[in-house]
Formats: structure tokens, C-alpha cells, sequence
């Protein structure tokens, strides 16, 4: 499989969250851990990332990433 990965990060040393370009100007955000997919969102690209992510979409990847985990962790707790 050929990813085209546009950025990806290790958060809280376990979830991997990585940015894989879609289409022109579109990518899907997933969460895993430990191989499993937790979570996926598409999202846009802002410039089409031609020269790399962009700061405010990495702030924006990261914020859906800790919101998602927030809300998971929460869940967890209440069960």
C-alpha cells in the first residue's frame, strides 16, 4: 500500500495519529493503538500540503486528536 502520509505524531507515547492524503486539498485523520483504528475523520489540506502540513492544520489535527481521546477516556471512566 502506497500512503501518502502527511503527518503523523505519537500522543501520549500510545495512539499514533496520522494525516494520509485523500485526494487534492483532502486527507483522513486516523487514531490507532496498538494496530487498531480508533477513530477516523476526513479533513481538509490547506494549501494541499504541497510543501508540508501547514501549523494551523497540525494545531487543528492535534486538537481533534486530544478532543477524540478526551471524550474516549471519559466514556471509559463512566462504564
Amino acid at each position: 500500500m502506497n500512503e501518502n502520509i502527511v503527518w503523523s505524531t505519537l500522543l501520549n507515547d500510545r495512539y499514533l495519529v496520522k494525516v494520509t492524503r485523500t485526494e487534492p486539498y483532502m486527507a483522513q485523520l486516523t487514531i490507532a493503538y496498538k494496530g487498531e483504528i480508533l477513530h477516523r475523520q476526513e479533513t481538509e489540506l490547506m494549501f494541499d500540503a504541497v510543501f508540508g502540513a501547514d501549523s494551523s492544520d497540525i494545531r487543528s489535527w492535534q486538537q481533534s486528536a486530544m478532543d477524540f481521546l478526551e471524550g474516549r477516556h471519559t466514556q471509559l471512566r463512566a462504564s
